[in-house]
């Protein structure tokens, strides 16, 4: 029996990861409306052509990110990414093979990528787990994690029942926008979220590399400024996978 194998994910590993998506795709991103079927599409299309593509552009975003496969006996039976921007990084896409759970292979990878964000001198990351994911919310307690905000995902059936009451209007998001918007985050937001989050300004107004990003990746966007008795109150984001089967709300 070989031992346990943590190393970084090559482009040769992609049918292989697919494989593992196929069998045990994360809860969390199937909450957000993402299917094994969206992955794998998604993931074809990012590492064709051995990544180069998806390097450079994450690379002009100023966008971060590594992935890592468990290989056992030879076999890639697990995967997990870590990605983000600035000081702000996000763990994700953790995957164990069904036949290797139970074998400490998720703790392996969790362990592996907290290194490797030391290695790199970022201060903290994160990572959103539902409620129902113990497996994976039993390896974050070994390694001292913290809840620092709770939410709930909610699903709501489209379209919506049409009504005749439009107390508010939207227009699109300007670039004197920018400055409103951060106000009225700082006043919205929990400290603590914009403490680690960040502000989601880079999300709302985006950059030319990010809006080639999206093509590239199959992702729309929607961003809109909230009027109400000709004041500008809020702002309003979707966005979605053009294969998708839900739309997500910021």
């Amino acid at each position: 029996m070989k031992e346990l194998i943590i190393r970084k994910f090559e482009h040769t590993d992609v049918d292989a990861f697919i494989r593992i998506s196929q069998s045990s795709f994360a809860e969390e991103s199937i909450a957000a409306g993402i299917t094994p079927e969206d992955f794998e599409l998604e993931t074809r299309r990012i590492f064709r052509w051995k990544m180069i593509p998806y390097r450079l552009l994450t690379m002009l975003m100023g966008v971060k990110w590594e992935a890592f496969v468990a290989e056992k006996d030879g076999v890639v039976v697990g995967g997990g990414m870590y990605i983000g921007q600035k000081d702000h990084m996000t763990l994700t896409n953790l995957m164990v093979d069904p036949q290797y759970r139970r074998q400490g292979i998720g703790q392996a990878l969790l362990v592996k990528r907290l290194e490797r964000l030391t290695e790199r001198g970022f201060p903290y990351v994160t990572t959103q787990v539902l409620e129902t994911n113990t497996a994976s919310l039993q390896n974050l307690r070994k390694q001292n994690f913290e809840v620092y905000n709770q939410y709930s995902v909610y699903e709501h059936p489209l379209p919506l029942p049409t009504s005749q009451e439009k107390p508010i209007a939207v227009r699109d998001i300007t670039r004197p926008d920018r400055m409103p918007f951060t106000e009225i985050e700082k006043r919205t937001a929990s400290l603590s979220v914009l403490q680690i989050n960040g502000s989601a300004d880079n999300q709302y107004f985006q950059s030319g590399w990010q809006k080639l990003f999206a093509r590239f990746t199959g992702y729309s966007r929607w961003s809109k400024a909230v009027v109400a008795q000709g004041e500008t109150v809020g702002y309003l984001h979707a966005d979605f996978h053009r294969k998708q089967r839900k739309g997500y709300l910021l």
